[in-house]
């Protein structure tokens, strides 16, 4: 079999047709190594929408390849229109060669699906510092958010794309408290499952 699997991803797996299930040990995310869990279920969400339809761990691995591909398509676009379509083709390539990019895509563990959210973290914060829409940095920083919730790696992304909003001086009290809203309902399961358990 061409797929990679861990216990990591098998529990993970099962917390996600828990949550389908209705289980409320599901609204926190993974283990840390640390202690704890992540702060909501953005990991088990993923693997619902396929887990629901096609009912096998196939669709698992299918949807990670899926979104490795999404990823290098979002990102190069989003290079193509700020910057040139040259280093977008060179990104892509650069992408598609990778390793650590190419071999995530056959084997499963929440890293791994990070990458769309990193892409689109990163086409908002473009689109925001080059086109001078602040909205996108409210976006940036909610898919950031967002990301942290399949693996803690994602708040690497928070402190430069805070940096930049904080910078361009263009983010109004109305985005905030859309940020604020965003950020609520982002937090909302794992709050839940802090006052459950």
């Amino acid at each position: 079999s061409p797929w990679i699997m861990g216990q990591w991803a098998l529990r993970d797996i099962e917390r996600a047709v828990d949550l389908l299930n209705g289980y409320s040990s599901s609204l926190a995310g993974s283990e840390l190594n640390t202690g704890g869990r992540l702060p909501g279920p953005a990991l088990y969400l993923v693997l619902a929408t396929v887990i629901l339809p096609f009912k096998s761990i196939d669709g698992v691995f299918y949807l990670n390849i899926f979104l490795n591909i999404l990823s290098v398509a979002i990102i190069s676009f989003s290079v193509m229109r700020h910057f040139s379509f040259m280093e977008a083709m060179v990104l892509a390539l650069l992408l598609t060669v990778n390793a650590l990019h190419s071999q995530s895509a056959t084997y499963v563990i929440n890293p791994s699906f990070m990458f769309v959210f990193v892409s689109i973290a990163l086409a908002c914060t473009f689109e925001a510092y080059f086109k001078k829409k602040p909205l996108f940095y409210v976006l940036a920083i909610l898919v950031s958010v967002i990301s942290t919730q399949l693996h803690l790696s994602g708040t690497c992304l928070l402190v430069p794309i805070g940096y930049l909003a904080i910078r361009s001086r263009t983010i109004s009290l109305r985005y905030l408290w859309v940020l604020i809203g965003g950020l609520t309902i982002v937090f909302l399961p794992f709050i839940a499952f802090q006052v459950i358990y």
